[in-house]
């Protein structure tokens, strides 16, 4: 289970099957997840003037320094809309990509 105090960015590569040690995607990866930081924001979720990361330095704790908020967060909202943000990315890689994109905004409209 991910700790508060593990990096946001590996977190995310985790379920996508990327090792923390390849760097490879990460730009990609981080444009993701600052997408999805950025629509929870909307939402009211995150510190009020924004968050974004740069790197695999910022964690779970940074965007939320309360340690019962965070992992309440980071268990819910920030992991699955960065990780269904991030999952994108590998729909080109994978032989059912359209269908996959065809779930994604299929349960993207109905959150």
């Amino acid at each position: 289970m991910v700790t508060v105090d593990d990096s946001i960015l590996s977190s995310i590569k985790k379920p996508l099957g990327i090792s923390p040690e390849d760097t490879s995607f990460d730009p990609d990866i981080i444009m993701h997840i600052n997408s999805a930081l950025m629509i929870l924001n909307d939402l009211g979720v995150g510190p009020t003037a924004g968050f974004f990361i740069k790197d695999a330095e910022s964690t779970w704790y940074d965007y939320v320094p309360n340690q019962v908020v965070a992992e309440s967060i980071k268990s819910s909202f920030p992991s699955f809309f960065a990780y269904s943000c991030a999952s994108i990315i590998s729909f080109n890689l994978n032989p059912c990509g359209a269908l996959a994109k065809r779930q994604f905004d299929l349960s993207i409209t109905s959150c």
